[in-house]
């Protein structure tokens, strides 16, 4: 068992697999929750979290959710339990009017990482609110591998005003090559949203789409208005994993590492080049 326990801040950092997203986008509303964590002292078994999801006389499901989200963050769940997990986290959802407990159920469904939580996701990809969408997603680019995603619901966000959710799509399908949303993808790169615009670049570099070096130019080697050091180490660092086979990069990569100061970037750029070489 792995008992290394995964923060709030891992969840928000690592929500697809080597991809990056901002905190800023994350945090949000959530930053309410950090208080209840003492009111949760050591938290119940999840089995008995569940319970309390059920009760209808329990007062405050969407915190039994939360720790919940937690407990199956840290890895604690039995394999032969994650089937009975979803059934039972499927029906609270349904017989749930809260958001705020849809909400953790998603995030804690989406934080097995399992395969078998693929068709609640995609279900409540469709949800009407706004938190609930932008948690399916992010559930979604944890798994390691989707099939039949609601391609169209994702379409639909991409041509939204919703910077926050277009950002988390644009790196799930970076993760998972969702070669279908190429072109509303290529729609984003005109985006006046700076962290839009550079994770579509990462989305397509990812598919091994050719983008215009001028944008790449411009990550690297100047600075961005309106993007903090973090973030904009955080953006180099995506398209860096994306590159897989463009071999016309490779003098790019070059003056990336012999220019870059920050270490780990210059590192995920040498490891770029290897993969080209």
């Amino acid at each position: 068992m792995n008992s290394k326990k995964t923060t709030l801040k891992d969840e928000i950092n690592n929500p697809s697999s080597g991809y990056l997203v901002p905190i800023a986008i994350l945090v949000g509303g959530f930053l309410i929750i950090w208080g209840i964590t003492k009111m949760l002292g050591g938290g119940a078994g999840y089995q008995k979290l569940v319970e309390d999801l059920h009760s209808k006389t329990f007062g405050n499901r969407w915190v039994a959710a939360y720790d919940l989200s937690k407990y199956i963050a840290s890895e604690e769940i039995p394999k032969e339990d994650i089937p009975w997990l979803i059934d039972e986290l499927s029906v609270v959802y349904q017989d749930s009017d809260d958001q705020r407990t849809r909400n953790f159920i998603v995030l804690a469904l989406g934080a097995l990482k399992d395969p078998l939580a693929f068709n609640f996701l995609n279900s409540s990809l469709s949800s009407d609110d706004k938190e609930i969408r932008y948690s399916s997603v992010v559930g979604l680019s944890r798994l390691e591998k989707i099939e039949n995603v609601n391609i169209s619901k994702l379409k639909e966000y991409l041509d939204s005003d919703d910077e926050g959710l277009k950002q988390v799509i644009l790196l799930m399908s970076a993760k998972h090559k969702l070669l279908e949303l190429k072109e509303n993808i290529k729609s984003q790169l005109s985006s006046d949203n700076i962290i839009t615009k550079y994770n579509s670049i990462t989305s397509l570099v990812s598919m091994n789409e050719k983008v215009s070096e001028k944008y790449l130019e411009n990550l690297f080697f100047k600075d961005l208005s309106g993007v903090d050091v973090a973030q904009h180490q955080s953006l180099k660092l995506n398209v860096l994993q994306a590159v897989q086979s463009q071999t016309e990069l490779i003098g790019f990569l070059e003056r990336v590492i012999s220019s870059e100061s920050n270490q780990e970037v210059k590192t995920k750029a040498k490891q770029a080049l290897l993969r080209l070489k």
